[in-house]
């Protein structure tokens, strides 16, 4: 039987909107269809409904004008089979979840209520449930029961297997007195029906307590026997009690309500926009369904709103921020903001948390976001990691002597290199060269990358340019030749000494003839007793010693 009132009709029976922050919802129409106490609402993607009528002990499926589609489910405690069918729920995949009193557990059911499993019996053990009222499903097909008699919460993976519980019979935080219903938002928050609490508890994934509010009585923070819970797209809350539907946001703060005040005598008004034991509520798509139990009917509500012309807001952030020129020089974190203050977020995708820890030239990700009115937003961010420090290398060009000293003009260059985010910037990496003698001059390249990670590599050239420095170290390395005659290598080494000697009493003219005695003897012996390179060796540190001597 449909039973159809005047919009107006409703608003008289309701509070003046002026009074909430928001206005309620408008009555549409109140469908009574061989409706026996139903108890449980569900809406699933496509917006069909689907109703534990209780004590028909079925399931009845409707389009969201309340046209018929389907029933399944009979008395009994077979598969399929339905006592007590109270709390139900639909996932992201459309499966239909019932929380059934008597049979004291869960059964899962296909969208043309074709059976699928159950989990559950009498207890109070871990999987055994007392009156399971509520049943909800996360975005990863975790399952949460609202265990009334047992006043606790159970969480089950998507097969039913049991993962944890919390809850037991008290006032304090995370304590129950009868859970009749529970909801999950879309970031896997639950939030319990806390009934002779009169409060709604919000806990995490896990059972973490987060918050509470409500307490006993009709104010607009109150409730007179808590019987249900609902969460829309936009993380806004609705819960019933005997005879008001109230509406908060995510944090408790009181939003609006509607119903009827509880007469101590009778039962509140069977009128549309009354109710009676109110005790399941669907939101979808900006309609409000609830299950009037006592008046075996489901009446629906619709928010008057202009359409949503804004696209959702999407905002990433990478953490740590990245640099002016787009690099990270550690792990990053990208994590996206999603919001639409009008209409709801309605899906997203790819708008999960990441980190990247390896180096990259560029990895993309993106977020996309469809508001309630079906407009989209799709925001693109590129991550750049480069966590090594470049590389700096340095080349010597000179005649190098013993104990790092050079004997000739010395030239530095630098090879700077960072194969991920390039060279950003270099200091003191051109090429240099040092003509005069010195005891030791630094040179230092400093590089840095595109990331902003700088390296830096240092040389110390020392040069000594002088006759006596030249004819010294020559006279080293003749004494370290091997396989060389000792008689050659001590003729070599008299005429060295000689010139040396000559150095000292000023007579450059006598060193230079030993040195030019000195090179006729090498040429003499190259590639005989000398091998050639050995011999061109010795021949060019002569030279240089003959030059210092003309300086």
């Amino acid at each position: 039987m449909w039973v159809r009132l005047a919009a107006a009709a409703f608003a008289a029976s309701a509070l003046p909107a002026s009074l909430f922050a928001e206005p309620a919802p408008a009555f549409v129409w109140a469908l009574s269809d061989q409706l026996y106490y139903p108890s449980g609402i569900a809406a699933d993607a496509s917006g069909n409904l689907y109703v534990t009528d209780r004590d028909n002990h079925r399931i009845q499926k409707f389009d969201s004008n309340g046209v018929p589609l389907l029933q399944w489910g009979m008395y009994g405690s077979g598969d399929g089979q339905l006592l007590g069918a109270y709390g139900i729920t639909v996932d992201s995949a459309g499966d239909v979840y019932v929380a059934e009193w008597f049979n004291r557990r869960i059964q899962k059911f296909h969208p043309d209520g074709t059976f699928v499993m159950k989990f559950g019996s009498a207890g109070t053990g871990p999987g055994q449930f007392d009156y399971p009222s509520g049943v909800a499903v996360d975005q990863s097909g975790n399952i949460y029961v609202a265990d009334r008699n047992n006043h606790r919460v159970q969480k089950f993976d998507s097969n039913g297997v049991y993962i944890r519980q919390w809850g037991s019979h008290g006032a304090a935080d995370g304590q129950f007195r009868y859970t009749y219903g529970i909801a999950v938002d879309s970031i896997g928050n639950v939030y319990v029906a806390d009934s002779q609490n009169n409060r709604i508890q919000k806990f995490d994934s896990n059972g973490v307590f987060l918050t509470k509010w409500g307490s006993l009585g009709t104010g607009d923070n109150q409730f007179n026997y808590l019987l249900t819970v609902a969460v829309d797209s936009m993380g806004n809350v609705y819960a019933g009690d005997v005879s008001y539907i109230r509406k908060f946001d995510s944090n408790g703060v009181f939003l609006s309500r509607w119903g009827g005040p509880w007469f101590k005598a009778t039962y509140p008004g069977t009128g549309e926009g009354l109710f009676s034991w109110p005790t399941g509520i669907a939101v979808r798509a900006g309609a409000v369904y609830v299950t009037d139990m006592f008046n075996d009917r489901i009446e629906k509500f619709v928010y008057t709103t202009t359409p949503d012309t804004t696209p959702p807001v999407v905002d990433a952030a990478i953490s740590p921020p990245p640099n002016a020129a787009g690099w990270n020089s550690t792990a990053v974190t990208v994590s996206w903001t999603v919001a639409d203050p009008e209409s709801g977020i309605a899906s997203t995708s790819g708008c999960d948390t990441v980190g990247l820890t390896a180096n990259t030239t560029g990895t993309s990700f993106s977020c996309t976001a469809t508001n309630g009115d079906g407009l989209t937003t799709i925001v693109p961010v590129t991550v750049k990691i480069d966590k090594d420090p470049p590389s700096v290398t340095h080349t010597v060009t000179g005649t190098l002597a013993l104990n790092g000293w050079y004997l000739t003009d010395v030239t530095v260059s630098w090879s700077v290199n960072d194969p991920t985010s390039g060279i950003a910037a270099t200091s003191g990496c051109s090429s240099t060269t040092l003509t005069a003698n010195t005891p030791g001059t630094t040179l230092t390249c400093v590089a840095t990358n595109g990331a902003g990670l700088a390296a830096t590599a240092s040389v110390v050239i020392k040069i000594d340019k002088s006759a006596p420095a030249v004819i010294g170290n020559l006279a080293a390395v003749i004494a370290g030749l091997p396989n060389v005659e000792a008689g050659l290598k001590n003729a070599l080494t008299a005429k060295l000494q000689s010139a040396l000697a000559s150095l000292a009493r000023g007579n450059g003219q006598a060193a230079r003839n030993e040195l030019n005695a000195f090179i006729n003897q090498v040429e003499a012996q190259r590639g005989k007793k000398l091998p050639l390179a050995v011999a061109d060796l010795l021949i060019q540190q002569a030279r240089n010693a003959l030059t210092a001597i003309s300086l």
